[in-house]
């Protein structure tokens, strides 16, 4: 079944729903009850509101409070959460949405269609939440047909809309009584989701407690409490693992997995939809020019980083978009590794070599800033730095600590900087946020004074919107060829690899489901 006949059919009943996403009562009382899951956490959590949350780090930790209206599975495919059905237009412009009539906020509020409609208004009105920008251009009415059924209507065709949109962590709604008092200035503040685990603390730069939910309506978890202890030291993580004081972590050193797994602990990997990347800022300083951003991408092996760094965990990228999922072209150019290339191609700019190994030009050397991540991006970047001084290029390198990363990068305080972003087996935007106007765009271009890259930018507006309203996967994927052609003539950004997770648990965890890099725990037991 293609992408269209699947969006326009009514996916399950509610029989089929109890099997899919739960188990009976019966089942539950068949394994143990009770305890605690402790989890190391890459990094501090600082936000806890899915509608501001752009990262995967945060949402991992958060997503237990709430849930989805359609949830992807493991092959990305649409399954019914919240929305127990849904039927989408001959015409792909109104979506109707058919609420379970079970489900209660964590504050005892019902949620129905009226909930779900404040918790879409929320986004169209305030332009701090992810997915504003999205949700105005593309929403075109609201309407509450009955006490468990929602119609949206479209203003413009946005074929990944089910998938991009109403399956996405930023429309998992909360309790209405909760709106009023939401912005992005109480982001890690407690509020009542439908969720699987309720609220219990938050500790800033320390840890984050959920405790089970005894009225959810997939029935209550089997464990007590979740506590996502925040461990930015990825080598510490090893050492609880072994020590037994963590159950989960997500983020170990590559170099202990094998000693991990002789200890008995359980390691298993996941792909997931995400592109590691060098973005380079287009607006201003040295990759502002066509010529360094181009020399930067031949002096960059990537190869050599993910065999010896990353023992050979992720695939090379192409051009953003993994081999596999709907978007992907094997018709886009790729980039080689070739230093003397990067070399020609900067004499040739008037950038040379100066007697201490540094290009300069005009007597200024050549010096962007190099702005990174703690944590694995900034280890890979530092070989990344070593690279690029083969050729002459020396960086400003700067690893920016805890939360202060992505508000920096997204305000263009960078010139290289090592990241990595995901999406959907379906989305339009598959490595990364490729559209000029997005929230987290990739390269800073909208900001561009160089009128060749503006019209790129109206180029990549364009390729978009006709990717976004073409149902036909051909058609769509033909269309965002034309767009990653356009990021690899231009060197918009050096995309890198694609790493799957890597997950270690403690063998007494058992029950669990892990994909996506999401851990779901409702169903998870420890064993006694």
């Amino acid at each position: 079944m293609n992408r269209t006949q699947l969006a326009r059919t009514i996916l399950v009943a509610l029989t089929a729903l109890a099997v899919a996403l739960g188990g009976t009562a019966a089942a539950q009382s068949a394994v143990p009850q009770g305890g605690t899951v402790t989890i190391a956490w890459p990094e501090a959590v600082n936000n806890l509101d899915l509608a501001y949350i752009a990262g995967w780090v945060a949402f991992g930790a958060a997503h237990h409070l709430t849930d989805p209206l359609i949830l992807l599975d493991a092959e990305g495919q649409p399954q019914p959460a919240l929305a127990r059905a849904w039927e989408v237009s001959d015409d792909n412009m109104v979506y109707t949405l058919h609420l379970r009539d079970d489900v209660t906020f964590h504050d005892g509020l019902r949620f129905d269609a009226e909930a779900l409609r404040a918790n879409v208004q929320r986004t169209l009105d305030d332009p701090d939440t992810m997915q504003h920008e999205r949700f105005t251009n593309t929403i075109g009415a609201i309407e509450v047909v009955d006490d468990f059924t929602l119609r949206i209507t479209l203003k413009e065709l946005d074929a990944s809309f089910l998938f991009d949109v109403l399956a996405h962590w930023q429309v998992r709604p909360i309790s209405p009584a909760d709106i009023p008092n939401r912005s992005a200035a109480t982001m890690t503040e407690r509020y009542a989701g439908t969720g699987p685990f309720k609220f219990e603390s938050f500790v800033a730069d320390d840890s984050f407690t959920l405790v089970k939910n005894e009225n959810y309506w997939r029935g209550a978890p089997n464990i007590d409490r979740v506590v996502f202890r925040f461990l930015p030291e990825r080598s510490v993580h090893t050492v609880e693992l072994l020590a037994g004081s963590v159950d989960v972590s997500t983020s170990v050193l590559l170099d202990d997995v094998a000693l991990l797994e002789r200890q008995g602990l359980n390691v298993q990997t996941a792909p997931w939809i995400v592109v590691a990347m060098l973005t380079m800022n287009v607006s201003r300083g040295f990759t502002a020019e066509l010529a360094v951003r181009q020399a930067i991408r031949h002096a960059v092996d990537r190869q050599q980083i993910m065999d010896t760094v990353l023992l050979g965990y992720p695939t090379l990228s192409r051009a953003g978009v993994p081999e596999g999922t709907a978007l992907y072209s094997d018709g886009v150019s790729g980039v080689e590794y070739d230093p003397e290339l990067a070399g020609r191609i900067l004499d040739e700019a008037g950038w040379l070599m100066g007697a201490d190994g540094i290009r300069y030009r005009d007597g200024v050397a050549l010096r962007p800033h190099f702005l990174n991540p703690a944590g694995g991006h900034a280890a890979n970047a530092e070989i990344v730095q070593e690279q690029l001084r083969l050729v002459g290029i020396d960086t400003r390198f700067e690893v920016a600590e805890g939360g202060t990363y992505g508000p920096r990068w997204r305000e263009g305080d960078y010139e290289l900087s090592m990241t990595a972003q995901g999406g959907t087996n379906w989305g339009s935007f598959i490595g990364g946020s490729v559209h000029p106007d997005d929230f987290w765009t990739v390269n800073q271009i909208r900001f561009s004074e160089d009128p060749e890259l503006l019209a790129v930018a109206d180029e990549l507006r364009e390729i978009i919107a006709e990717v976004r309203s073409t149902v036909d996967l051909d058609a769509r994927r033909a269309a965002w060829a034309r767009g990653q052609q356009l990021f690899q003539d231009n060197a918009l950004t050096y995309w890198l690899w694609h790493m799957p997770t890597i997950l270690v648990t403690q063998p007494r965890l058992k029950g669990f489901e892990f994909y996506t890099q999401t851990l779901f725990l409702h169903d998870a037991y420890l064993e006694r």
